[in-house]
């Protein structure tokens, strides 16, 4: 690791505690006493990470033949195993401050779905290849990207000028990042 993204790192503010229904999510998917029930009345307290598994469990990619319509519907479709990493991704977004000047520059609800999509894919080729653990690749594709979250929140106006630089000379992140700050979110 670069002295500069270590400088980054040292300046990112302890990230809050996970949230209580997270933690209890974790808990109780590792529990092999636990019920889909058990598991959709914890989530049910957090309405945003219920219409997340929701909208998650009705995507092409699990194709389940009629419409998901209950977190305890969402939990059988997805499994213990996903929900629980879809939780604590979910809550790892969600801890990231929302910055004004960010605003209209990074979004992250679509931040958010990339990442999934990346972790589904990511499960899918694992799956197929066997060449990782399922549940390995999917953790890793949901935080493939937290340097982005990281460099926004330490560094909110040469993030925004990297990702302005970057739509305006369609060049990759990457490149606005290292060529703005010495660095990208990769580091």
């Amino acid at each position: 690791m670069s002295s500069n993204a270590r400088d980054i790192l040292g300046q990112l503010e302890d990230l809050p505690p996970l949230p209580a229904v997270a933690a209890r999510v974790m808990g109780l998917a590792d529990d092999d006493r636990t019920s889909a029930l058990d598991l959709a009345q914890v989530l049910s307290t957090d309405q945003a990470l219920t219409a997340r598994l929701i909208k998650i469990s009705n995507s092409a990619y699990y194709g389940f033949a009629r419409r998901v319509g209950t977190v305890r519907e969402a939990v059988l479709v997805l499994g213990f195993k996903q929900v629980r990493q879809l939780a604590v991704g979910a809550s790892l977004v969600n801890s990231f401050k929302r910055n004004r000047l960010l605003d209209g520059v990074f979004d992250l609800d679509l931040f958010w779905g990339h990442s999934v999509a990346t972790a589904v894919a990511g499960e899918a080729i694992a799956k197929k290849t066997r060449a990782a653990r399922p549940e390995d690749a999917f953790t890793a594709g949901i935080l493939h990207d937290i340097g982005r979250l990281v460099i926004s929140q330490v560094m909110p106006r040469e993030f925004a000028d990297a990702v302005t630089f970057a739509r305006s000379n369609h060049s990759s992140l990457h490149e606005a990042e290292t060529r703005l700050t010495g660095f990208d979110h990769a580091a």
